[in-house]
């Protein structure tokens, strides 16, 4: 017998009346008949109650007419058993044989530590059943911005989830954490969802079921709603109406009374819902369930999920996987291809400028060389200078085209390398929608492949740079010694005669070829 019994049994026997629900408990019987116990019985079992709640007996004289005659009250706030106990021997003392007697107990629930006192586990639920889904939330939404624990009382049974917990108080773990996946995809749009900002779609999905189905079932109904909200693309709930949109391969729409529904394949939901959501890029798989789903559905009915639904999904995105794995390797090779054309023309830009260097010095040479053999067949040249006046200057004119031709070249450098920059930016931002940043500064080696061409393109174009200009300066200088002094008149005969020999040497090696 548990305590409420006890406490009826010592004033009178029969059947009561139980309401119970989060915070209160509402006791009602009626009696001709009333015992009167001693203050020491009624302390006793008014002190089994559970301290944190507050009791409130109330015993009311009704006459034949049902009208209320007088009414005394004990409450464990003041306790005045005594006085109590004389107000009732007074009552019953003042009763006729028409009069009957109500018995009134309330237990207003503290709830301390989020464990809240459930003393008639099927009263409590018989409260559940009789509220619609949006009362059921509301209330639940209030209790649970923590983890809430049911200290079941009078009852054996056990129960729980990532969010509730249900059982004998000696066995409830109140230290664990509540696991927050309080997940709300941006994707699905569900009306009330901020109205229940504290209801995670797994609050209800029982971990350890209890021995009534019945009660079992009314948990399951609830997170099938909370997870189906969350995969499908519209959902709203008004009082104890349903409505769910699912846009997947085909357009499905379901709207169904609370009270009537009837579900199949929670387990494969789930296993669906923890998919989706276990990493936080959820939308390509959000997207993929969705098709899935809309073809796996019994009439179309979402709240009849057919077996096997998770393996057809998780088949379809390896596919899925592969395909884009495809389609990457398929843009990072064009990326990579890109880049080595670009590199590519680095390399000729190279060879162009080493190509103008040597046309450019070849034909200065060849001029150079073409006076000093016309000088000396046709026998024009002094005895004491090498060239005249007017050839010396047509060379410095030569030599003067020669260096406005490398400036130019340079200049064209810095438009080169400005262009080259700017291909590299045009790659690198064409594919930032595609990409990830860190993958895009892989393929592009941390942005190091830019500087090192326009290092190879510097130094190639230095080193040429160089060249030119001494060898402008050595022409020039020989130039001027053989142009403007009589002291080489020796070296002039042998360069010419070592001209004309090789001059000779070659025309007929040409000739014999």
């Amino acid at each position: 017998m548990n305590q409420i019994e006890s406490l009826i049994h010592l004033f009178t026997h029969g059947h009561f009346n139980i309401s119970e629900d989060f915070y209160t408990l509402k006791i009602e019987i009626r009696s001709q008949n009333i015992n009167i116990p001693t203050v020491e019985e009624l302390k006793k079992v008014l002190l089994s109650f559970p301290a944190d709640d507050h009791i409130i007996l109330d015993i009311i004289l009704l006459d034949s007419g049902q009208a209320n005659i007088n009414t005394i009250s004990c409450n464990t706030d003041t306790l005045n058993i005594d006085g109590f106990i004389n107000q009732l021997n007074d009552l019953y003392n003042d009763t006729e044989d028409t009069d009957v007697f109500k018995l009134k107990l309330f237990i207003n629930k503290n709830i301390h530590n989020n464990i809240i006192n459930i003393y008639y586990i099927d009263a409590f639920f018989s409260y559940l059943f009789n509220l619609s889904i949006t009362e059921i939330f509301n209330d639940f939404n209030e209790l649970c911005s923590t983890k809430l624990y049911f200290n079941l009382i009078n009852s054996n049974i056990t129960f729980s989830s990532g969010y509730i917990q249900g059982g004998k108080y000696n066995s409830l773990d109140t230290n664990s954490n509540i696991t927050n996946d309080n997940i709300y995809s941006i994707d699905s749009n569900f009306l009330q969802r901020g109205q229940y900002s504290n209801i995670s779609p797994k609050l209800f999905y029982l971990t350890t079921r209890c021995e009534i189905e019945q009660y079992n079932e009314l948990f399951d109904k609830l997170s099938y709603i909370l997870m189906l909200t969350n995969i499908c693309n519209f959902s709203t709930i008004a009082i104890n109406n349903i409505t769910i949109q699912l846009e997947g391969y085909t357009l499905i729409k379901n709207s169904i009374d609370f009270k009537l529904l009837q579900i199949n394949g929670l387990d494969e939901l789930k296993l669906i819902y923890n998919w989706i959501y276990s990493s936080e890029n959820y939308a390509d798989k959000l997207g993929l369930a969705r098709n899935i789903i809309s073809l796996s559905l019994n009439n179309n009915n979402l709240f009849a999920l057919k077996d096997g639904v998770f393996n057809s999904i998780k088949s379809n995105y390896k596919i899925y996987l592969k395909e884009n794995v495809k389609q990457y390797i398929k843009v990072k090779n064009t990326i990579t291809d890109n880049l080595f054309i670009l590199s590519q023309k680095s390399n000729d830009y190279c060879e162009s400028f080493a190509k103008s260097f040597k046309t450019n010095l070849t034909s200065l040479f060849t001029f150079f060389i073409t006076v000093i053999i016309i000088n000396i067949l046709s026998g024009t040249k002094t005895n004491t200078t090498l060239f005249t006046k007017e050839v010396f200057c047509i060379i410095m004119l030569f030599i003067t085209i020669s260096i406005i031709y490398l400036i130019f070249l340079r200049y064209e450098k810095r438009l080169f390398i400005k262009r080259l920059k700017n291909s590299y930016l045009r790659i690198k931002n064409q594919y930032t929608e595609l990409l990830n940043k860190d993958d895009i500064n892989n393929i592009f080696n941390n942005s190091k492949i830019l500087p090192e061409d326009i290092k190879h393109v510097n130094m190639t174009v230095r080193m040429y740079t160089i060249c030119w200009l001494i060898i402008l300066l050595i022409i020039a200088i020989i130039v001027c010694i053989l142009t403007f002094t009589n002291t080489c008149h020796t070296i002039w005969n042998i360069l010419g005669n070592i001209l004309i020999f090789y001059y000779q040497h070659f025309h007929e090696y040409i000739s014999f070829t």
